[in-house]
């Protein structure tokens, strides 16, 4: 028992630095026709940020870790069982005790999971300060103010309402809203350009409303939506 367990214990040593070194981005460079090489990177972090998290990985990550402790378990039974034959009961304690810290390590990324499943609002994200922002972008585009016949004229009526933000994986951020805006093609880029540079939300989805409709109403139930 004694040797299974430590072959196993080097066995998953070996495998967890394997892929603890091998689990970053990478680069490469693509050419054709004689045309410029270009480089990019895949899962790689932005500079100034920690690397993304991917749940792939961290799985089976965990699942080796696992392993190694349960190896960890059985050799510490079998050393004990070894000089001290009368206490083999060692043996299911050590594994109902590395169960538990199995276990423990698997809470966390479950946890994650779940919020994407529930598709909740990631915690890194302030819904609020992304309403406020999108608010603030639709107002300073507003353009109603120099047409007398504009709503805005007098007061300004462009929002951002109905807003849902979730998760649809470890590093992917999803967001919907509606805008009303006199400048529906311009606040709609300038929108997702910032919600790509503040927030980290590249796939956004805006529904644009006139301001000077009367049909659309802006004070929808559940505005915000996490």
């Amino acid at each position: 028992m004694l040797i299974v367990a430590v072959v196993g214990l080097i066995f998953n040593l070996i495998q967890i630095t394997q892929m603890l070194c091998g689990c970053g981005g990478h680069g490469h460079a693509h050419a054709a026709g004689g045309g410029d090489d270009h480089g990019h990177g895949h899962g790689e972090a932005k500079e100034g940020e920690a690397p993304p998290q991917n749940m792939n990985m961290q799985g089976a990550i965990l699942h080796v870790v696992g392993d190694l402790l349960s190896s960890v378990g059985v050799v510490i039974a079998s050393v004990i069982i070894y000089f001290k034959p009368e206490w083999w009961y060692c043996d299911p304690i050590c594994t109902f005790i590395f169960a538990v810290l199995v276990f423990s390590t698997t809470l966390g990324l479950f946890k994650k999971c779940m919020f994407i499943i529930m598709e909740s609002t990631p915690a890194n994200v302030d819904i609020d300060a992304v309403r406020r922002r999108i608010g603030e972008v639709v107002k300073e585009e507003c353009e109603g103010r120099a047409n007398k016949d504009d709503l805005c004229r007098v007061e300004c009526k462009c929002n951002v309402h109905d807003l849902h933000i979730w998760g649809i994986s470890s590093d992917r951020i999803a967001l919907t809203c509606h805008v009303k805006t006199s400048r529906p093609m311009r606040v709609l880029k300038v929108t997702q350009i910032m919600l790509e540079k503040e927030f980290h939300i590249s796939h956004a989805t805006i529904a644009v409303e006139d301001p000077n409709d009367k049909d659309y109403d802006d004070d929808c139930e559940n505005n915000i939506h996490d």
